[in-house]
């Protein structure tokens, strides 16, 4: 998946890449909270809150994408408007490899795709005629 010009071995349709986001976006929740009380507690001012926020997001990219994923695309935590333009195309890029999943099943060597209609409960591929 290329995000900022830069390649990256990501795929959403990849079961590890997809537990590897669901991980994140808990974690940067986790994070979110904490930075919270931690502005109200040191009544930080507004550089201070965006350099928070985007210490999040990049937590989150470099959890997504592989470590150093922003010191790749060369982002730092002085511009939270260059996190949020990577997020969205990280959304987009995301969005995009999830449209092959409404795809019709395609047969590989010469196989049948099994699709949920054609198979029993317990697994077993319902006989032709058969209408349980």
């Amino acid at each position: 998946m290329k995000i900022n010009g830069v390649e990256f071995d990501y795929s959403s349709l990849r079961a590890s890449d997809a537990d590897k986001m669901t991980a994140a976006v808990a974690q940067a929740q986790r994070e979110s909270e904490e930075e919270k009380c931690r502005v109200r507690v040191v009544n930080a001012d507004v550089g201070d809150i965006i350099r928070g926020q985007c210490r999040i997001l990049q937590h989150f990219l470099d959890a997504v994408l592989g470590q150093g994923a922003c010191e790749k695309m060369g982002m730092t935590l002085d511009d939270l408007g260059e996190f949020q333009r990577t997020m969205q195309q990280l959304t987009d890029a995301v969005n995009e490899e999830r449209k092959i999943l409404n795809v019709q099943p395609i047969a590989l060597f010469g196989t049948q795709p099994v699709s949920r209609a054609n198979v029993q409960p317990g697994g077993k591929k319902k006989k032709k005629g058969s209408h349980r």
